[in-house]
């Protein structure tokens, strides 16, 4: 079963996060589930009333060459290590598209923590939109629903991102 987040699900999931993203340190964890994690920006997969899987939708404006756009930036997509190879991650994706879709998102995009996951992201029609060669920035972005603040705190080279298509789930070739 897929569902938002609930404050009962935030130590669970910072411990699945220490499973899944061993390179990120605590005092990381905390400040993202302290400062970033929204309930109503998460999806969770449950299973025997205990998250399985989780994602965040995180609302970002993106410029594109002749426009400002809102797009979802998917964080945190984890998947228990003892519960993969079920497809609760496919139907995570799967469900936040809808939900970006029914938000009127133009853009879908993330940044794969290993190079691994590439392959399975372009299965869903993300694609390579930049490389970055600097080192991380950070900046302060102000959320569209509800005024929080992020740190940007990036520093993954690859960004892949799908353009949303409200009549498929394919991408489109732009």
């Amino acid at each position: 079963m897929i569902r938002q987040g609930k404050d009962t699900d935030k130590e669970t999931l910072m411990q699945m996060w220490k499973r899944c993203f061993p390179q990120d340190t605590d005092r990381f964890v905390q400040f993202y589930f302290d400062k970033v994690y929204a309930n109503d920006e998460t999806l969770v997969y449950v299973e025997n009333n205990q998250p399985v899987a989780s994602l965040q939708i995180i609302p970002y404006q993106i410029k594109t060459v002749d426009n400002l756009s809102w797009g979802g930036y998917i964080s945190g997509a984890m998947t228990n290590p003892d519960y993969r190879k079920k497809g609760y991650m496919d139907k995570l994706l799967h469900t936040s598209f809808d939900e970006m879709i029914k938000k009127g998102y133009d853009y879908a995009f993330l940044i794969p923590q290993e190079k691994s996951l590439v392959e399975m992201y372009a299965k869903y029609g993300f694609r390579l939109c930049e490389q970055n060669n600097q080192p991380p920035v950070n900046k302060v972005i102000k959320n569209q629903n509800n005024g929080r603040i992020y740190n940007n705190l990036i520093s993954m080279k690859l960004i892949f991102a799908w353009k949303m298509n409200p009549f498929s789930r394919t991408n489109t070739k732009e």
